[in-house]
């Protein structure tokens, strides 16, 4: 098989496997989904895309939604966590400390460009500064899975194809499932109860899907095809 085909079906399978094998990381998100989605429903957002549109900076729904990010977060960071632990490693904690530290300070030059500029010019500086931080994504990933040999110097020396084929992973499956996630959206608007909940109810196991295919493309993208080549 195609190494990268088989690092993508490995990711897939390895996605759907963390449902089985460790549910108390997927449930949190899906369970603050629903919990959104119940806030949407007694705004009436689903009466009409006029509603929701409106409604869509809701302070009742963005309380709930800031639940659901840090529960999508939970989820990734503890499902990365959970694969790392299976290979054997262990997290080298100073290390993942600053990580930690480097990952914030790289959305400080966002959060200061944001407003103050064009939405052009503003898009084009954020893509600047992402490219720039991606060799970041190595660098945690390997405090994680214990990885002495991913300092961060090897990080920006020879992290970057690791560190563009997790952001390739990453995005083979998020953007599919992100689109699956806004098409339920348009399938639940103008909907009776019954249905309107059954949408809304397979949505939030999508946003679940999300959390489990983050930590797993973060992890097996890291490692690579070679480490899934047999599978």
């Amino acid at each position: 098989m195609n190494p990268a085909l088989a690092l993508l079906r490995a990711t897939l399978l390895d996605s759907l496997n963390l449902w089985r094998s460790a549910p108390w990381l997927i449930l949190p998100a899906v369970v603050a989904e629903l919990l959104q989605h119940r806030a949407e429903v007694k705004l009436g957002m689903f009466a009409s895309h006029q509603a929701f549109a409106m409604l869509a900076m809701a302070p009742e729904r963005w309380w709930w939604g800031g639940w659901k990010l840090a529960a999508i977060l939970f989820a990734m960071l503890a499902g990365l966590w959970l694969w790392c632990r299976r290979d054997g490693g262990q997290v080298l904690w100073p290390r993942l400390g600053l990580a930690v530290l480097l990952n914030a300070l790289a959305m400080v030059p966002g959060l200061l460009i944001e407003g103050r500029v064009d939405p052009v010019t503003g898009m084009a500086g954020s893509l600047v500064i992402n490219l720039i931080a991606l060799p970041l994504l190595p660098f945690t990933v390997g405090a994680l899975a214990g990885d002495a040999d991913m300092t961060l110097r090897a990080a920006w020396t020879r992290g970057w194809w690791p560190a563009l084929r997790m952001a390739l992973l990453l995005a083979a499956g998020y953007l599919p499932l992100q689109a699956l996630h806004l098409a339920n959206h348009t399938l639940a608007m103008g909907q009776d109860a019954a249905p309107l909940w059954t949408v809304l109810a397979w949505d939030s196991l999508v946003v679940g899907m999300m959390a489990a295919w983050l930590a797993t493309a973060l992890h097996h993208g890291y490692r690579g095809a070679a480490a899934f080549a047999k599978r």
